[in-house]
């Protein structure tokens, strides 16, 4: 909420996650402002949220947010040192599957991380009959997520014959991630 401080509501993360966090877990700021044209103060009030969650939890938090607000920013610091989590569903955004309908779209030069692509928020999966989110993960395949592969150049979609691993997470879930 932008209606609160970002020490207030880092605070509140904090004590909601900090006893049970695992290792590997990341943390994410949803990054989702008020309105179509984000006053310029909300690059500051995500620096200050990030500023206080890192030293407290000992994690690099990851930044997730649409295509338009990565590019309509000066993101500075933020982007030259947090990861990036990216939205950005093109043309028919209905997949089947992890496979990206289209590209992810261009992304500032500015960003130097950029950890994961959100490309559809209408994606099926065999085994549940709603709508899933479906990401890229362009991270390493290992127990530490929270250090991202500096991504700098657009990365073809993944096909089904491309290699991967099978990644379980903290409630059990299998999911299917690019080594």
């Amino acid at each position: 909420s932008q209606g609160n401080t970002p020490e207030q509501e880092a605070n509140n993360f904090i004590n909601q996650v900090k006893n049970y966090i695992q290792p590997g877990e990341v943390v994410v700021l949803d990054w989702e402002p008020v309105g179509t044209n984000p006053r310029p103060n909300n690059v500051d009030w995500a620096r200050r949220w990030m500023q206080v969650v890192e030293p407290a939890l000992g994690r690099l938090p990851w930044i997730y947010m649409n295509l338009s607000t990565a590019n309509g920013n000066n993101w500075g610091d933020i982007a030259s040192n947090n990861p990036l989590w990216v939205a950005h569903y093109p043309g028919n955004n209905t997949a089947n599957g992890y496979n990206p309908v289209a590209h992810r779209g261009s992304v500032s030069d500015q960003w130097r991380n950029i950890i994961a692509w959100q490309f559809t928020d209408k994606g099926k999966l065999t085994g549940y009959d709603g709508y899933l989110d479906l990401n890229l993960y362009y991270g390493q395949a290992s127990e530490n997520v929270g250090i991202p592969k500096v991504v700098s150049a657009a990365i073809p979609p993944m096909k089904e014959s491309d290699p991967y691993t099978t990644w379980t997470d903290g409630n059990g879930r299998s999911w299917r991630v690019c080594q």
